[in-house]
């Protein structure tokens, strides 16, 4: 299958809508993710996937790393993807690994300890409808 990113700035429409900007709902998700922490929008993509049939899987992989390389901290980065569509899995929705976001600090030892001790959870595969939003951090593996 083919992947294509059209990264988009963040003062456009739709992020400059009052709808999303003052959302309760997403405000207080996002201050309870982020502690109360200040917050704001890094960047958005608009990305097309196109799964051919029979192609192979994207990689496992993370979207960025840790602020710190020794201490595990709280999420500092968060992805967000909202569907255009209604996923199936024919369409190879997005996988993500829960809890992989401790152990991609040092992704080979940690992965290897945690696979072993058999902390490893299944990939899960949320199947979600047009305009679903599905948040995680972004140190989660995720393909």
């Amino acid at each position: 299958g083919s992947r294509y990113e059209c990264r988009m700035g963040t003062s456009e429409t739709p992020f400059t809508d009052d709808k999303i900007r003052k959302n309760e709902t997403l405000h207080s998700t996002l201050n309870e993710i982020f502690r109360g922490d200040d917050y704001y929008l890094l960047g958005c993509s608009i990305l097309v996937s196109c799964s051919d049939p029979g192609s192979s899987h994207q990689q496992w992989h993370v979207d960025g790393g840790h602020v710190d390389s020794t201490t595990h901290l709280p999420c500092h980065c968060l992805n967000v993807f909202i569907p255009l569509i209604d996923l199936t899995t024919d369409l190879g929705p997005t996988e993500v690994r829960p809890g992989t976001h401790v152990y991609s600090r040092d992704m080979g030892k940690m992965m290897l300890g945690a696979k072993a001790r058999k902390e490893l959870k299944p990939p899960v595969a949320p199947m979600l409808k047009k305009g679903d939003a599905l948040l995680f951090d972004y140190r989660v593996l995720h393909r």
